[in-house]
């Protein structure tokens, strides 16, 4: 329990026992309170100095301001802390503060921080490093901190480039895999046009030559018909033109044969037929 928990106890007891806590308990009591906060706090002490008499802006009294430092002890301060080791680091918090300057998976010990101060030429005799301290004089730990400043914004830079890098190629393989989707639409739409084209212009010499052909076909077979027409009337006017000369020379070979001796049955007359002109005499 702490002396505010204590004093609190304290008071309240009082109170309840009718009894109004005195002066010096409560300022004892607020002591204490402002004790505790400061132990938690971390303070910081502000001087406010005036730049000029008239408390007119925009107006810089050399003299006035350098008397109020001198007054007010700042510039031996920062003498003090000029001359002296202002910076004082445990070994731990060292390596987590400039852990970006030391090498990865570094262990807090002095020979790591030893080799980082030599490694960035900073003079031996600003700077102390102890059993469990570093003591590092204000020129040395601004130079530090600046060194962090460069590299972290480095590693951001390198980070930020990285990020970009991965964003523009994520956005380039998409390009192009549209653009190879495109292509490949592109390329089949025109394979099937050309099919189509290619099947119409066949379907048209299909259709074209289809036509001739009927169309010679027809015309053969009308010259077939008609040279078969010719050719049946031909024969058929020849067989009507020789009908009766053939019964005329069949019926005188008949009655020439049966004139002839029987007492000679084998043997044929032998003179001549009556020719076709004594046939039409008779």
């Amino acid at each position: 329990m702490t002396l505010h928990d204590r004093t609190t106890k304290s008071l309240l007891h009082l109170h309840k026992k009718k009894k109004p806590p005195s002066i010096s308990a409560q300022f004892q009591t607020s002591l204490n309170k402002l004790l505790e906060a400061l132990g938690k706090a971390e303070p910081f002490f502000i001087r406010c100095i005036r730049s000029n008499a008239e408390k007119k802006e925009l107006c810089f009294d050399d003299e006035l301001v350098l008397q109020q430092l001198r007054y007010t002890g700042m510039l031996e301060t920062v003498r003090i802390r000029r001359s002296g080791y202002s910076a004082k680091y445990t070994f731990k918090d060292f390596t987590e503060q400039f852990q970006v300057l030391l090498p990865k998976d570094a262990q807090p010990c002095r020979e790591v921080i030893a080799t980082l101060l030599e490694k960035m030429d900073i003079d031996k005799r600003n700077y102390q490093i102890g059993r469990t301290k570093v003591f590092l004089k204000e020129t040395e730990r601004q130079a530090l901190q600046e060194t962090l400043h460069r590299e972290v914004v480095r590693k951001i830079l390198l980070l930020q480039s990285w990020f970009r890098m991965v964003l523009e190629r994520r956005h380039f393989l998409q390009m192009k895999r549209a653009a190879i989707t495109i292509q490949a639409c592109w390329r089949s739409y025109r394979v099937w046009r050309m099919l189509e084209r290619t099947q119409a212009a066949v379907y048209l010499q299909a259709a074209w030559r289809g036509y001739w052909q009927r169309k010679l076909y027809r015309r053969r077979r009308q010259s077939i018909i008609r040279l078969q027409s010719l050719c049946r009337g031909h024969l058929q006017r020849k067989r009507d033109r020789g009908s009766p000369q053939e019964d005329i020379s069949s019926s005188c070979t008949s009655t020439h044969i049966s004139e002839a001796s029987p007492s000679d049955p084998g043997t044929l007359c032998t003179s001549p037929l009556p020719t076709q002109t004594q046939l039409c005499h008779k």
